[in-house]
């Protein structure tokens, strides 16, 4: 804590455990509830390979949730209230390194779920 404090560059948000020593999907709704302003994410480093953590992974990029495919074109909707896109889908640019891209690995169809 004390290291991330010296880093001016960086922010940082203390997070809830899943589990003693790993994150989970409360640490995921916490990220996503503060993401506003933000310019980019790096997820990743340090994080662990715990089962409890690739669910806050799951979570953070919203790969369980259901997706609405926005229409293009003639075929957009013109209510904005009927278009509301999840947390997960307003992320910033997002950076997945070490542990993040290790825990990706362990969830299959990741990459179908993410487009």
């Amino acid at each position: 804590m004390a290291a991330a404090a010296a880093l001016h560059e960086a922010t940082f948000l203390p997070l809830p455990e899943g589990e003693p020593g790993a994150l989970g999907e409360a640490a995921a709704d916490e990220v996503l509830k503060h993401l506003g302003g933000y310019k980019a994410l790096l997820v990743g480093c340090g994080l662990g390979r715990d089962e409890v953590t690739c669910r806050f992974i799951e979570r953070l990029l919203g790969l369980k949730s259901q997706r609405h495919r926005r229409a293009v074109g003639f075929l957009q909707r013109q209510a904005d209230d009927e278009d509301q896109l999840s947390a997960a889908q307003q992320l910033p640019p997002l950076v997945i390194d070490a542990d993040g891209l290790n825990l990706l690995a362990q969830i299959e169809d990741w990459h179908e779920a993410a487009r």
